[in-house]
């Protein structure tokens, strides 16, 4: 039995493979594989190599499901069985993979090829075996030619494969019999399938044919099947004449069925399209002939083709992700890497941090969020980590290197870890040392330094495998000829120069250079460069001879990867977390298992030749077909570990090694939320309760009675129940706005709410009035709630009282104490009473204190005047019966009408609520003598209209700011240490009006005051008088919320500036470190020799104080030694000569200054000057202040860096980080060599056409691709 099954599948296979002589019998022999059941007799076979063949779905969907599925070019999406449907828009013909019909008619159906079975179906012989594939020779069968032509080989392993054909004898009577009809089932890979026909169209005038998996009421939760399928109409006498299309798909619990809506018109199944490889009519007597071809994919990773909806990382992989804040992605990766390094993570935990706020302390929000990812089940977000860091929403935006953020990180935690348990883990886990030598070839000299290193930087570009880029790290470079090296006590010599590494640490990380500096372009680009690496290697052979040497296997344990260029791209991290597990991928808040080659194959990149596009494995909803992408996907940090040390570096972090505090503060946080979350369930059975009374009134000074509807008021209300659930009092909320807001259930009665209200108050009893907002937007006592509305509930009164009953609740309680008339007597319950009466309230205004208050209410009847109301206020401020009063009527902020005294409060319009303001009535002599422009109750409103708070700040780079930072000034009263301060000003006030009280907080001249927008540009505020503050405030592009304008004080009146360039000048010191900003107000019509005078007038006055070194920032010799400069691109651009105009000077230069070193006027024969400059890792990352520096003839290279070393103002440790090349003017290579304590500097450069280039990094703001960018800094 299985020689017959052997022999015929050896057949089989031996037609597809021809004449290949790569492959013969005997092996074919050794690699046969096969299995038996009942229901599918298995062969394997190894396939044939061959290339991907792309290829698109062409209308296809499940049958009942299309919600969430993304159109994709040259896809055309259908709906399912009960769902209309989305027209293809792409019929380029290239992509398309509907065959119309088959032209190779090398053979016809032989009758013995096909059984009929007692369903009318037609099975082909062999239910499984290796796949058809596009490399295999054309077979003889039309329906082998069409699988081979249209079922690509995608690279996973065939479960299984069948060809079932369903042979219908009466179309009519399956058309007219049902909407839909299933065909037999037939069995592939051990599962039960069946197609399904819609003879009439799935709600369209096409066939519509669909696979549809007949095994899923018996499959577990959580199953899926992954399958290529073909599906075809064929006529039923002739093969050749046949209409396919392909799909490929996951069959799932949520999409069991999946095909074509649209497979073919109605109307060409009756007709031959011989145009179309169609000779004969796909229906044909009546009859037809539906077949399935189905590859099922071996799902070695349990989400091949996954929709992801609905996915559980947690669930699938034991792993949660990370969220990502907007451009995070690099920081997430790392995260992952150092989190499953599990070695560090309990070195994190080590830390003690009990008492640490989490958004002060890095330490404490990093052991958060590794204990978060150990214990959540969602993913987890980052915010807490980054606000640690001491970064903005700003910084959560930009994309930062993965390298640089991983030093940084780790430069803090060393020193967090420093006296802890933890201390020396980074050291331990990460640091190697490594060698750098010259060795000479004829005598016994060999100069060396030994240092450590966090990571290693390899090159890819010319590089094909790891191997490559190590030799090429430790390649020895031969100095001879013109470079020879000058040995100590031998001179010149033939030498050889190179890197040998002493250690390799337990966690190797390999930081690939896929970026660097474009020589051509002038800029930075990505190298997509095929670069592999293996995921076991052997470092002995870089190593030194030694004991270490025996040690050096080390694991692939991490890969993280960037996709896309270098203007923008993505970051994932693909990392196995247990030795002998399996292989994860990161990414972001969703983690899925992946297999190995897809964590190391697929990310060796490639952007050129046969593997240039590859398959998507992933790809989104909707896109069935196989698709390809152009690889800008690669590996960009790899993550070895040692062999050895493996089991002990990922041992699991157990329960013991968290600290216990973090537990118990999760768990509290978890509490507050939860309980947050129960408030807002129950949110429908509260409701908002804003209360006032005369007390609260009183503490609110502005207009209206009470600010119920500010920003801030609303924000801040009492999030508690005022009373719990067994009406236990809760403490008060606090008071704010002249109002109280309480959460209150909507089933309190309004007896409830009054005794308790009386209880909380200390009054003995009160009336509830509702407060309703009018149309002049102000809100006022309106009704009041008698005493048969006791037991309305809370809700019943808002909807009794209130036209929106959506609306917050607004109540005034009012002390029943205080109710009185004018004439002293309590106004009487009767309603007639209250229908004459009128419940005002009362605000007093001095002017003296700008000051207005509410001094309580009283009643007035509708026939009394203003005269009436005099006594009455005159007794509650106890003044004189002859004291003047103006009486005012508050309308709204816009309108303050003076009431007339003749005029009854009826015809005045006086209603319940309503407020007069009074204030004396002040004689002429008062008048003038009140400093306050606000003397009436309509001025006072008015200002109060238009006032705003500024917050005054000196302006960035300004010689006010930097006085700050050097601590050299004494900041005025009301002024803070950062030199801000904040002035309450009217929106009117003009430019002067502000300048003087800015200048009176200064204490400075106010036309020596200029102000700015924006602080950082050249948003300068030009000084108009008829300029108000409130387009002062506007002059920005972006209106800042509060309003800020930023300062700088001049050294000459700002009337001077018409005629004066201001420009700013960076003077260098003795030492770069004395580097000081100063700035001059030249004539524009001068010469640079004025520059060099106000330089030394300005640093000869500021050299008082002291300095480092005891130093002066600059000698006696006088301005014509002063030297001036332009930089461009941290490199000198231009150096001007005393009689340079500075009206040539251009306004974007940078300008610097330094006194030239006495060094410079003691040059001997051979020396001379050179340029330099600072970079970090690659040129195009210039900083800092380039200076001009001697070169000594003959001078060995280690007595230049002492120099050096003293001009730049380091100490030994910082200075040590420091490396040195020669660079020419203008690079012509990104490689460079860097320079050694033997060298001789004056042999190695030229004066005129290059610069000694000095590699460290920049720690300074700087910009990048024309934006201002910070370098990557942790605060905390």
């Amino acid at each position: 039995y299985y020689d017959n099954k052997i022999m015929v599948r050896l057949g089989q296979r031996m037609r597809l493979w021809g004449n290949n002589q790569q492959f013969h019998l005997l092996k074919i022999l050794q690699d046969v594989r096969f299995s038996d059941n009942k229901t599918d007799n298995t062969m394997q076979i190894p396939d044939a190599p061959h290339p991907m063949s792309p290829s698109s779905a062409d209308e296809q969907m499940g049958s009942e499901e299309t919600n969430g599925l993304e159109q994709m070019p040259g896809v055309t999406i259908t709906a399912g069985a009960n769902e209309n449907k989305l027209e293809n828009t792409n019929n380029s013909p290239d992509r398309n993979t509907q065959i119309k019909g088959i032209t190779d008619k090398t053979s016809p159906i032989s009758p013995m090829s096909n059984q009929e079975n007692e369903n009318g179906a037609l099975e082909s012989p062999g239910g499984r075996g290796s796949p058809i594939t596009p490399n295999s020779p054309t077979p003889r069968h039309p329906i082998d030619a069409t699988i081979q032509k249209m079922v690509p080989d995608m690279g996973y392993p065939t479960v299984g494969e069948y060809t079932f054909k369903w042979h219908i004898k009466s179309w009519r009577e399956l058309s007219s019999k049902s909407e839909k009809e299933y065909g037999p089932k037939f069995t592939c890979a051990g599962y039960q399938w069946r197609l399904l026909c819609f003879p009439r169209g799935n709600s369209v005038d096409s066939l519509s044919l669909y696979l549809d998996f007949a095994d899923k009421e018996t499959m577990e939760e959580g199953w899926g099947v992954c399958a290529q399928f073909l599906l075809f109409v064929a006529n039923p006498h002739d093969d050749s004449s046949v209409h396919a299309q392909y799909s490929s798909h996951r069959f799932d619990s949520t999409e069991s069925d999946w095909g074509f809506t649209k497979f073919l018109p109605l109307a060409k199944l009756h007709q031959a399209d011989p145009a179309n490889g169609i000779p004969r009519p796909l229906i044909e007597d009546d009859q037809t002939v539906l077949m399935a071809y189905v590859r099922v994919i071996k799902d070695e990773t349990g989400i091949l083709w996954h929709s992801f909806k609905d996915y559980d990382s947690k669930k699938v992989t034991g792993y949660v992700g990370l969220k990502n804040q907007g451009a995070t992605c690099y920081m997430n990766s790392l995260l992952q890497s150092l989190y499953l390094t599990n070695f560090f993570r309990k070195s994190v935990f080590q830390i003690p941090t009990e008492n640490d706020e989490p958004s002060q302390s890095v330490a404490l929000a990093l052991q958060r969020v590794f204990y978060q990812l150990m214990t959540s089940d969602t993913p987890v977000g980052t915010l807490e980590l980054t606000k640690s860091f001491g970064w903005d929403t700003i910084d959560a935006f930009m994309q930062h290197d993965v390298q640089e953020f991983n030093r940084v990180l780790q430069d803090n935690l060393e020193g967090k870890m420093k006296g802890t348990p933890a201390e020396n883990a980074i050291a331990k886990l990460f640091v190697g040392k490594m060698k750098s030598y010259i060795k000479c070839v004829d005598v016994d000299y060999e100069s060396s330094r030994t240092e450590n290193y966090y990571d290693i930087q390899l090159n890819v570009k010319g590089c094909k495998t790891l191997e490559e880029s190590f030799k090429e790290y430790c390649a020895e470079e031969t100095m001879e000829g013109e470079n020879k090296y000058m040995a100590e006590g031998f001179g010149l010599q033939d030498a050889r120069k190179g890197v040998k590494f002493l250690d390799f640490p337990p966690v190797l990380h390999l930081q690939l250079k896929r970026f660097e500096y474009d020589i051509k372009k002038g800029t930075l680009v990505k190298i997509n460069d095929r670069h592999e690496f293996p995921t076991e290697v052997d470092l002995s052979e870089f190593i030194e001879d030694g004991e270490e040497k025996k040690d050096m296997v080390y694991k692939l344990h991490g890969v993280l990867v960037h996709s896309g260029d270098l203007s923008g791209g993505h970051y994932c991290a693909f990392i196995k977390p247990e030795p002998e597990g399996k292989w994860l991928k990161f990414d972001d808040d969703r983690v899925i298992p992946v297999r190995e080659t897809e964590a190391t194959e697929d990310n060796f990149g490639g952007e050129s030749g046969p593997n240039a596009m590859v398959p998507i494995r992933y790809p989104t909803p909707g896109m069935r077909g196989p698709a390809t992408y152009k690889r800008f996907t690669n590996a960009y940090m790899l993550v070895y570990i040692r062999a050895s040390a493996l089991n002990e570096i990922l041992a699991p972090v157990l329960p013991e090694d968290v600290p216990e505090h973090l537990p118990q503060r999760l768990e509290e946080e978890r509490r507050r939320e939860e309980e947050r979350d129960r408030e807002m369930r129950e949110s429908h059975l509260y409701l908002k309760v804003h209360v006032t009374s005369d007390a609260l009134m009183r503490e609110h000074h502005a207009f209206d009675l009470a600010e119920f509807e500010t920003k801030d008021n609303s924000s801040s209300y009492d999030s508690t129940p005022m009373f719990s659930r067994n009406n236990t009092p809760k403490p008060p909320p606090p008071t704010k706005s002249g109002c109280r807001t309480f959460r209150l259930r909507k089933a309190m009665t309004i007896r409830e709410f009054r005794e308790k209200m009386c209880e909380d108050l200390d009054i003995k009893d009160c009336n509830l009035w509702v407060m309703s907002a009018r149309q002049n937007r102000t809100t006022r006592p309106d009704t009041l709630i008698s005493a048969e509305d006791d037991n309305l509930k809370l809700s019943d009164v808002r909807e009794k009282h209130l036209a929106h009953n959506r609306s917050d609740l607004k109540l005034y309680v009012e002390d029943t104490s205080m109710a009185v008339r004018l004439d002293g007597e309590r106004p009487t319950d009767s309603k007639e009473a209250k229908d004459s009466l009128f419940l005002v309230f009362l605000k007093h205004y001095d002017p003296a204190k700008m000051e207005i208050t509410i001094i309580g209410h009283t009643y007035v009847k509708k026939t009394e005047t203003a005269p009436d109301i005099v006594p009455f206020i005159l007794h509650q401020m106890e003044w004189s019966a002859n004291t003047p009063l103006r009486l005012f009527e508050e309308i709204r902020p816009t309108m303050i009408e003076e009431i007339k005294h003749k005029m009854t409060f009826e015809n005045a319009e006086i209603v319940n609520g309503d407020i007069i303001a009074f204030q004396r009535d002040l004689s002429p002599e008062e008048l003038e003598s009140m400093p306050n422009p606000t003397r009436a109750v309509p001025d006072y409103y008015d200002w109060l209209l238009y006032k705003v708070s500024v917050t005054f700040k000196p302006r960035p780079n300004s010689r006010d700011f930097k006085a700050i930072q050097n601590k050299e000034n004494q900041s005025p009263a009301g002024v803070n240490g950062d030199g801000e301060f904040v002035i309450e000003l009217s929106k009117r006030m003009q430019y002067d009006a502000v300048a003087e009280k800015v200048a009176a907080e200064l204490k400075v001249d106010p036309l020596k005051i200029r102000f700015s927008m924006e602080g950082t540009g050249p948003r300068m505020i030009k000084r108009k008088t008829e300029v108000s503050l409130l387009e002062m405030l506007n002059a920005g592009y972006i209106q800042s919320s509060p309003a800020v304008l930023y300062y700088e004080t001049l050294e000459v009146p700002i009337t001077e500036l018409d005629y004066k360039k201001f420009l700013t000048v960076n003077f260098l010191g003795p030492t770069l470190k004395d580097e000081r900003t100063v700035e001059v107000f030249a004539n524009k019509t001068g010469t640079v020799s004025e520059i060099q005078e106000a330089l030394v007038q300005k640093l000869k006055h500021e050299a008082s104080g002291d300095k480092p070194n005891g130093q002066p920032l600059i000698g006696s010799r006088g301005a014509s030694q002063i030297r001036v400069w332009a930089v461009t691109s941290h490199k000198i651009d231009k150096e001007f000569s005393a009689d340079y105009p500075i009206a040539n000077i251009q306004d974007y230069s940078t300008l610097y200054a330094e006194e030239i070193p006495p060094e410079e006027d003691e040059m001997e024969k051979g020396d001379f000057v050179v340029g330099c400059i600072h970079f970090s890792k690659a040129l195009i990352n210039a900083h800092s202040a380039p200076f001009r520096f001697v070169i000594k003839h003959g001078e060995r290279f280690e007595q230049t860096k002492r120099r050096l070393q003293t001009r730049l103002g380091l100490p030994d440790k910082e200075f040590a980080k420091i490396k040195f090349t020669v660079v020419p003017h203008v690079p012509l290579s990104s490689k460079m060599r860097y320079l050694n304590d033997d060298d001789v500097l004056s042999d190695s450069i030229e004066e005129k056409n290059e610069l000694l280039a000095l590699d460290h990094p920049d720690r300074t703001i700087r910009s990048r691709s024309g934006g201002m960018e910070k370098a990557i800094k942790i605060f905390n």
